[in-house]
């Protein structure tokens, strides 16, 4: 079976799991890169990611090195903005049409989900969710524990 760990990683904490997630899995890397994107912080950067969630915006994405349709179970991870995904899983929802996939959810977030998963699920019909899973902050709170907790998931699920 051939797998990949498709992610958006804003700040490095998606990034971190994600790795974790391909070794564990033996799965391949790929990330999803908005053209442009501002690096913002603090205050700044809630203002700049909730106006795109609630502007439903949809950025342009860098050319993807892996097709996901090639793959027979997809990873799928992304920061949690304003309870959702982001507009960057926005455009990917947009342009790769999955269908008849094992896929795995996870997300980073620092302290609420809201109702990401349930989002998530909505963009992809039509396949079989395998697993979710969410980790807070594992850049800076329980590095060691929200790695290992990916890692055996990800060994789980595949």
């Amino acid at each position: 079976m051939k797998k990949l760990v498709v992610y958006y990683s804003y700040e490095g904490n998606t990034e971190l799991i994600a790795e974790h997630i391909a070794e564990a899995a033996g799965a391949e890397l790929q990330q999803i890169v908005p053209r442009g994107e501002k690096q913002y912080r603090g205050v700044l950067k809630f203002a700049w990611g909730g106006k795109q969630i609630l502007m439903r915006e949809m950025p342009d994405l860098e050319p993807m090195e892996r097709n996901p349709a090639d793959y027979d179970i997809i990873f799928l991870g992304s920061p949690v903005w304003a309870a959702s995904y982001p507009p960057a899983l926005r455009s990917f929802f947009a342009h790769v049409n999955l269908r008849d996939k094992r896929i795995a959810l996870f997300c980073c977030h620092g302290g609420g989900r809201g109702g990401y998963f349930r989002k998530v699920r909505e963009q992809l019909e039509g396949n079989t969710i395998v697993g979710e899973e969410d980790f807070v902050e594992p850049l800076t709170r329980k590095t060691r524990e929200c790695t290992a907790r990916a890692e055996a998931w990800a060994r789980g699920v595949a």
